[in-house]
């Protein structure tokens, strides 16, 4: 929102109206303290970042027909942005979403693990138990060089938790 908002202010009112290629030379533009510089490449689309301590970040650009055609996804094809309803884990059986995640992705195993650890919380150790032993034994085959150690180790704690009680 705010590389908009200094994008434009870099533009004078004809150059916003028309497209971003209608912009031939970058135009600097300062913002707050005196310790950061930021140009904008009307032509690319490229952004780039001045720092106090020297250092230039050059920020990809997009031009519009890319935009437009990220828009036309995100809303059209992908619905816009999700809203997850409140109690959504009561109605949600994890043993079958375990089945049809893809474990290799981040964001599902974190999803799963949390389950187990509502479970867990809510004092429903047979329930975090069964759970728990089948993402172990799930998570462990998926597991190559380590990378999953972390996520491995909090479930171990939960099972082995959940088994003295």
């Amino acid at each position: 929102m705010l590389w908009g908002r200094l994008i434009r202010m870099a533009m004078s009112d004809s150059e916003v109206v028309g497209s971003m290629e209608a912009v031939p030379v970058p135009a600097p533009v300062t913002t707050g303290p005196a310790t950061s510089t930021i140009s904008v490449d009307g032509i690319t689309g490229e952004v780039t970042v001045r720092k106090a301590s020297g250092k230039v970040k050059v920020r990809k650009g997009q031009s519009k027909e890319e935009y437009e055609n990220q828009l036309h996804d995100y809303f059209q094809l992908n619905g816009g942005p999700r809203k997850t309803e409140e109690k959504w884990m009561d109605e949600v059986d994890p043993l079958r979403l375990l089945q049809e995640k893809d474990l290799t992705i981040k964001l599902n195993r974190q999803s799963l693990s949390n389950f187990c650890e509502r479970l867990y919380y809510q004092r429903r150790y047979d329930e975090c138990l069964t759970l728990g032993e089948e993402l172990l034994r799930r998570y462990q085959e998926v597991n190559k060089k380590n990378k999953m150690q972390r996520e491995i180790e909090e479930l171990e704690y939960m099972v082995k938790r959940s088994k003295g009680k």
